[in-house]
């Protein structure tokens, strides 16, 4: 009953904080872009996700999936989640139609859902499911090494 209270007040508060127009100046890789907002140029890291790393296998798709998604010079809305440990901006990505960019990535089969910092594992975990079950992007490999894996063992 408490996981089941925060869940629902953890989603309260996300679409409480309001989204900031911001546009695309480039995409680094997967999980990772940088942004000019009305605050000035941001490195935003895509929050709840992590994607192949650029050495890794699938890290160049990953890129430029993303890259398709949100090619630089394109108008989104940002929502702002705080700064990780690197001091990038951790948030929430939409399209002008309201599509979440980070869930698109592990739909899509270009990320995975980054258990360790996701905020909402009952939202995202069926997102990634699907893609395994699709065999879709870096689901095609049998046993694809996550990139906290890879990270740790580089």
């Amino acid at each position: 009953m408490r996981r089941l209270l925060f869940l629902c007040c953890l989603h309260t508060s996300l679409q409480a904080q309001p989204l900031c127009p911001a546009r695309v100046l480039s995409v680094t890789d997967g999980d990772t872009v940088n942004l000019k907002t009305s605050e000035g140029v941001r490195r935003v890291r895509l929050d709840s996700i992590d994607a192949p790393e650029k050495k890794q296998a699938f890290g160049n798709r990953s890129r430029q999936a993303l890259r398709q998604l949100i090619p630089p010079g394109s108008q989104l809305q940002m929502l702002d989640l705080g700064q990780d440990r690197y001091q990038r901006t951790l948030a929430q990505l939409y399209l002008p139609d309201g599509t979440n960019v980070n869930a698109l990535q592990v739909r899509n089969g270009h990320a995975w859902v980054f258990t360790r910092y996701c905020r909402d594992p009952a939202y995202w975990m069926p997102l990634q499911r699907e893609a395994q079950r699709q065999h879709r992007g870096l689901w095609h490999d049998p046993s694809p090494i996550p990139p906290w894996n890879f990270r740790h063992h580089r």
